[in-house]
Order: C-alpha cells, then structure tokens, then sequence
C-alpha cells in the first residue's frame, strides 16, 4: 500500500474526510484480485483501520463447493446502516450532521426570518465529543446507506455497486462505540466482576474500562453486564421472594400500584418484641437506653 494511505487521517482529531475514504477504499480494494476470500477479508481490515469505518455482512450465499471463495456473493453494509430497533428520532444524523462528513462544503447560515425555519451554525466537535453523544443514544443506526456487493465470477471475488459515502463522522473515536470494538473477553469481564458485585458507579466503570482496556463502553453495556450477574431478579416478584428468605416483608399498594416495601430481619423483630418500649436499635444491636 502507498504512503499516501496512511496519511490520509487527521492527526488532531483522527477524522478522515469522504474523498479520502473512497480514494483509499479504491486503492485497497479496487487495484487488487481477490483469488480466496481470505485475502478480500486481509484488504478490507486494511480498510477500517485507514478510513476509521466498519463493514458487516448483511445477505450472503456460501459456497459450500468452494473453500477457497467461500461465497457466491456477499452484500457488505456500514455497521450505522442497518435498520434501527426502535423508532428514535433522526437527531442522531442531524446534530452529528456537518462538522466532519457533510458531503456538501456549503456553510449552514442561521436565519432571522420568521418564515424560515432557524438553521444550526456549523461547528466542529472533537472527537471526545462525537464519541459522547453516540455513546448516549440507545440505537447506533443512523441509516447509512455506504455498502457494496462481493461476488464471485470466473474463478474471483469481484466488487460491484460500491457506495463508500457515509452520513456519519468517520472518526476513530466515533467507530470506537461501535459493538465489534465494545466486546469484552473474558479475563476483562472476570476483572469487571468484583466492580460489579460491589456496585461501582456506571460512570467509574466506563471509565476504568476506558482507561485499562481501551474501550468505550456504554451505559447500556454495564446495565447489561449488572443484569446478568443476577438473572433471577429481573421482576419484583423474584426480588420479593430472595428478601423472605431471612425476612419479614410487608408490600404495601395505593390505588392497585405497589407503593412501599418494608421488611426486617427476624432477629430484628424478636428483639423489638422483647423491648418493646426501646425505640431504636442501631447497626451493632446497641439499645438508646437514654430514650
């Protein structure tokens, strides 16, 4: 690969601007033949870490007669293409909008006009920025529509349909939040345990996860990561029934909605009954003798 490759990217704030992308996608993919599939999936490796993007597969066909090509075709997307989960609001695209990938070098203007709706300002963010908002969406898809095709003719992988604009920063901290590069082995998550258990603070974890491992968790993650520690409470009633275990439990309900939960350890109460003029008894079974 040439020189010019590698210093496609932004030093300051890593963000590669849209004729780069194509310009570097082409000269990865473009000006190579792909014989074995192993060798298209070598040159687009080469492709996210230069241009700070990720392609996942969305249609394929395997050619199980070919181990060599491996598929007869494959449908390539941006991992910020795919269909959201739930229905958000496209603010996601529009705030993130301008400031590193806008296709169009115009400047947005604000107007006074009380016909005209008031335009934002076009700003540049930081990365550290670009990477914190993502983080705050539930839903990464922002409907890219950036993908190719890979298809296999006369005994090589041939690339057609190729799209390489993206409606999103390309960033290294932006891709940073994507799921492939949040994933967590396993000596991670057993190192996360003891936090976990001990109820670290989802802010101090991200952080430290940042910090150590170089990965940009995100608050789902973590919630997440909690919830599997403890399968077995994922509803009130499941809560309930490991309190009685060593408990008395009263629920109380206002209008058909559980209002309050009360409940003291048995021990507890036998004392209370045993004094029952005491009024208070703190934390190492100490009685107010003084009232």
């Amino acid at each position: 690969m040439s020189d010019n490759v590698h210093s496609s990217s932004n030093e300051d704030d890593s963000i590669v601007m849209m004729h780069d992308i194509g310009r570097i996608f082409n000269d990865i993919m473009l000006s190579r033949r792909f014989t074995g599939w192993d060798n298209f999936e070598t040159c687009l490796k080469e492709v996210h870490k230069y241009t700070h993007t990720k392609y996942v597969m969305s249609v394929c066909k395997k050619n199980s007669d070919d181990s060599t090509l491996k598929y007869f075709f494959v449908r390539y997307v941006c991992t910020y293409g795919r269909k959201r989960s739930s229905s958000e609001s496209d603010a996601c695209v529009q705030d993130v909008d301008d400031d590193s990938n806008n296709h169009s070098s115009e400047e947005h203007t604000t107007s006074n006009s009380p016909t005209q709706p008031r335009q934002r300002r076009r700003r540049r963010s930081s990365t550290y920025a670009l990477l914190q908002m993502n983080l705050s969406f539930r839903s990464k898809y922002c409907h890219c529509k950036s993908g190719f095709w890979v298809r296999a003719l006369n005994g090589e992988l041939k690339l057609t349909s190729i799209k390489t604009v993206h409606n999103h920063p390309c960033t290294e901290g932006y891709i940073s939040a994507d799921p492939s590069k949040r994933q967590l082995t396993s000596s991670e998550r057993l190192y996360l345990r003891t936090f976990l258990l001990s109820n670290t603070p989802t802010r101090s974890l991200r952080y430290l996860v940042s910090l150590k491992f170089n990965k940009q968790l995100t608050k789902d993650d973590i919630a997440r990561m909690r919830s599997q520690l403890y399968p077995d409470t994922k509803n009130i009633n499941n809560i309930l029934q490991r309190i009685q275990g060593n408990t008395e439990v009263k629920v109380f309900y206002e209008n058909g909605n559980m209002s309050m939960i009360c409940f003291s350890r048995r021990e507890q109460i036998a004392v209370y009954h045993a004094f029952p003029d005491v009024i208070c008894i703190d934390s190492t079974y100490q009685t107010n003798k003084v009232g």
